[in-house]
């Protein structure tokens, strides 16, 4: 609504029409409404039916099957069920490759 309001202030006061006192001036009154009301839409409309696409309102517009974006999510999914199976196959690993605190404390009996 004001948007309009501030825009109609423009133009009025482009135009050079009188709307306030005792000398009002309407004489570009009828240009303005045949810009404003009639061209303008004209330009505006006519390019934007290029925007609609042509399929019908029940026609899905994406064919998900032929973009493949869900294979993406299970490649994802894969990849990091991967590496969560090979992070807990490298602790366990590790917990078995390190030696307990006797093992540690009875090494110099053995060399």
């Amino acid at each position: 609504f004001m948007m309009s309001q501030l825009w109609g202030s423009a133009i009025i006061k482009w135009s050079s029409m009188k709307t306030v006192g005792t000398d009002c001036n309407f004489d570009e009154l009828p240009a303005i409404i045949g810009v404003c009301q009639i061209l303008l839409p004209i330009i505006v409309g006519i390019p934007a039916t290029l925007l609609i696409p042509n399929r019908l309102q029940t026609e899905p517009l994406i064919d998900w099957t032929k973009e493949r974006w869900y294979e993406e999510q299970e490649k994802d999914e894969n990849i990091t069920e991967s590496l969560t199976r090979v992070l807990e196959e490298e602790s366990v690993e590790q917990e078995e490759g390190q030696c307990s605190t006797e093992e540690v404390a009875n090494e110099h009996l053995f060399t």
